[in-house]
């Protein structure tokens, strides 16, 4: 059922037809980051949605005709699908008035600069928390510490302000929550006095954030990335909160979309 254009007729299957309830439906992941971004945004701008999750165990074949690549997050606008959270949250903020950016269209063009950076660490972390071997896990964490500490000396500083919520800060927040439940693990990525740690604890007293970084989502995450053999997986603390977590359901190919654009 491909999307031929802006005023085709969008058919949803049986377990979409809830997404029509509202003028903007959200396709997710329970814990896919990049989900999380557009749900932030949706959350702060107080948009009227309807989200639907959906487990990846068995992807359900009607998403290639919404997401061309079978992939989440998607953003369902009227007779239109639009995937790619980057798309996504642009579109977002054109609906919101266009405040999450600059107006000056060099600075817009250059807060989305450093929004692809937070895509690059994300890359880099996947490494960390997959790697098999000790020499690649050390490498992955020097890494993404390194990436960390360019986008605090190089970016912007006005781009780096919890209040307002920016694109910028859309997307950092869930990158920093990731880090977060990954720190059960003792190599900490962030220290707490440092301008990125600062900003961080920042964002997660934010409500639009804080809704996104729950309990729950921390632990379905850890219990997702420790499921696969990795020396993160292998470490005693990593396994230690793993017994006090309860089991859930969905997230066994969940780390298809921990890489999504």
């Amino acid at each position: 059922m491909p999307i031929r254009g802006p005023n085709a007729p969008l058919a949803l299957p049986e377990p979409l037809q809830k997404l029509k309830e509202t003028e903007l439906g959200f396709i997710a992941n329970p814990i896919c980051p990049f989900c999380q971004r557009v749900q932030i945004l949706l959350n702060d701008a107080k948009l009227p949605h309807t989200r639907v999750d959906l487990d990846f165990t068995d992807k359900p074949d009607w998403l290639t005709g919404i997401s061309p690549f079978g992939k989440v997050p998607v953003l369902i606008h009227g007779s239109v699908g639009i995937f790619s959270s980057g798309a996504i949250i642009e579109h977002l903020n054109h609906l919101a008035g266009g405040g999450y950016s600059p107006t000056d269209f060099k600075q817009a063009a250059l807060m989305r600069s450093w929004c692809q950076s937070a895509d690059l660490i994300h890359d880099e972390v996947r490494k960390y928390f997959t790697a098999l071997e000790p020499a690649p896990f050390e490498a992955a964490h020097a890494q993404v510490v390194s990436m960390l500490e360019t986008l605090a000396r190089e970016c912007p500083p006005e781009f780096l302000q919890a209040r307002p919520l920016s694109l910028l800060t859309v997307c950092l927040a869930p990158l920093f929550v990731l880090l977060s439940a990954l720190e059960v693990h003792p190599r900490p990525f962030l220290a707490e006095q440092s301008s990125l740690g600062r900003l961080r604890a920042n964002l997660f007293e934010l409500e639009a954030v804080a809704k996104v970084n729950t309990a729950e989502f921390r632990a379905r995450l850890l219990r997702f990335v420790a499921a696969r053999p990795s020396v993160f997986s292998r470490h005693d603390e990593v396994q230690a909160q793993l017994r006090i977590f309860p089991e859930f359901n969905g997230e066994k190919n969940a780390h298809q979309y921990l890489a999504q654009r």
